[in-house]
């Protein structure tokens, strides 16, 4: 009986933990394909936007949470293709004493490429990568507002074509400007 009023205690401090979700919108700052004059064109006023889910879980007293999103946009590419995008985030937040709240992030992230059966002969349909970002937090009632710019390095192409000469290059570098708005 002991032991389960003991686990009981401890458990708590767990199941206490601050969580927050919403969303998180934002734009490319760098092209995710390099059109290089081939069968293909990338369309750069196609995939300029980004949406999707967010939730987080904060750890008290320590600066420390868990983010985890799930991250749209859409590519034409001599039609259209979508992309998801799911990172997982560990954030640290440093304690300014105001209610603005600098933060840096960074952990693995994995992407999914669909839709592209009618577009694309060949096609890696998803890859990993590391990400990693920082930016401010802001919370003003119940809301918190966390601009940021974030980087991801694709281990591989996360789109890449099979035959030479196609006219588009993924690249693995990639660039973010993203606002996360949450509850």
């Amino acid at each position: 009986m002991k032991f389960f009023v003991a686990l009981a205690l401890l458990g708590l401090p767990l199941a206490a933990q601050p969580v927050s979700f919403g969303v998180k919108l934002g734009t490319p700052l760098r092209d995710a394909f390099e059109d290089t004059g081939g069968k293909f064109s990338f369309s750069r006023g196609t995939g300029r936007y980004i949406i999707g889910p967010t939730i987080e879980i904060r750890l008290p007293f320590t600066g420390l949470g868990v983010e985890a999103d799930a991250l749209y946009r859409r590519y034409d590419i001599g039609g259209q293709v979508s992309q998801w995008e799911f990172p997982i985030l560990v954030k640290y937040r440093f304690n300014s004493g105001f209610l603005i709240h600098p933060f840096v992030d960074g952990g693995p992230t994995f992407n999914h490429v669909s839709d592209a059966a009618n577009v694309l002969d060949v096609l890696h349909s998803g890859s990993a990568g590391v990400a990693v970002g920082g930016g401010l937090e802001v919370k003003a009632l119940l809301i918190r507002v966390s601009p940021e710019v974030r980087y991801t390095y694709w281990r591989n192409q996360n789109i890449s074509l099979s035959y030479k000469n196609s006219g588009l290059a993924s690249n693995q570098n990639q660039i973010e400007f993203l606002v996360g708005i949450t509850f």
